[in-house]
């Protein structure tokens, strides 16, 4: 925050200017452009103002001296009120990928500008039900609170976002809002992710299969329930023209396998669809799985003279 003042010099001499300054030279600089004013003329004080640490009301004060017989020495005093704040570390949660029935918890701090304020956390709430805080978990390590956030195992497969609201008995920050996100693992794993044929010639049939993993210990079953043009769409398809063979298998020591053979003959082009595979795991209802294919036109030699 900046302040200008400006010093006019009414008499018919050259004003001279020293400035004496007794607050802290790093939360509250001035400085004059000129240290000699012609009559007739003007001078800039410039006062830039930096919060720091410092909060509350404030009076800091500063001199000015000048040559004047009438005001040898002027008092600057400048008056202000730094309203207080809460900061939030980190700003927002990001769990990243998260394995299925592993719960995790990140805590979040929450440091005043004076850590020598005290704050409570009247009432914590997350936006969805997987996601648990509470106030009463709170815990105040080396002069900030920290409140956990706890992801539970009951959080269904796949990308999730949320918020954490926070209400605090800090008149100038009673809410605070934290956004959270991340994505879990569900107990049925592709690798890769993507049944991918690559860039291919017209001619000559491919044939690919990639592992679906079971977790260890479980017991869940799953069926090729159709195909879809898009991730997340409601209508499903019977398995498109340019695929000849999908299906799922069994496969001992993993869990099952999804095998696709594309036509033989393709005209050049992309192609993609989405296979959908139904499963009784109660948090990994369906699982999807992209099939791309790239066309490209076979080089004919010249046979021209």
């Amino acid at each position: 925050m900046t302040y200008k003042i400006l010093l006019e010099n009414q008499g018919d001499q050259n004003l001279t200017l020293n400035l004496k300054q007794k607050s802290c030279n790093k939360c509250i600089p001035l400085t004059l452009d000129t240290l000699k004013v012609e009559p007739g003329k003007r001078a800039t004080l410039t006062v830039r103002y930096e919060a720091g640490k410092k909060k509350g009301k404030q009076t800091p004060r500063s001199y000015l001296e000048t040559n004047d017989p009438e005001n040898g020495k002027m008092e600057i005093v400048m008056r202000w009120e730094v309203d207080p704040y809460i900061e939030v570390n980190p700003e927002a949660i990001q769990f990243g990928r998260k394995l299925w029935r592993a719960r995790i918890c990140q805590p979040v701090q929450l440091v005043t500008e004076n850590l020598n304020d005290k704050i409570r956390i009247l009432q914590a709430e997350s936006a969805s039900s997987h996601v648990r805080v509470s106030a009463s978990e709170v815990e105040v390590r080396n002069n900030c609170l920290e409140l956990p956030v706890e992801i539970l195992d009951t959080t269904p497969a796949g990308n999730f976002s949320t918020t954490v609201t926070l209400t605090t008995d800090y008149e100038k920050t009673p809410k605070i809002e934290i956004p959270v996100s991340g994505e879990v693992l569900g107990p049925m794993i592709c690798q890769p992710q993507y049944l991918n044929f690559g860039v291919l010639l017209t001619s000559g049939s491919q044939e690919k299969a990639i592992d679906v993993h079971l977790e260890p210990g479980t017991k869940f079953s799953a069926t090729l329930l159709g195909f879809r043009a898009e991730k997340g769409g409601k209508n499903l398809k019977q398995r498109p023209s340019f695929l000849e063979h999908c299906e799922l298998v069994e496969k001992a020591d993993v869990g099952y396998q999804l095998v696709g053979r594309l036509l033989a003959t393709l005209k050049p082009g992309n192609y993609k669809t989405i296979v959908v595979l139904k499963t009784d795991c109660p948090i990994q209802p369906e699982i999807e799985i992209p099939v791309l294919a790239v066309v490209k036109p076979e080089k004919t030699e010249d046979t021209r003279d």
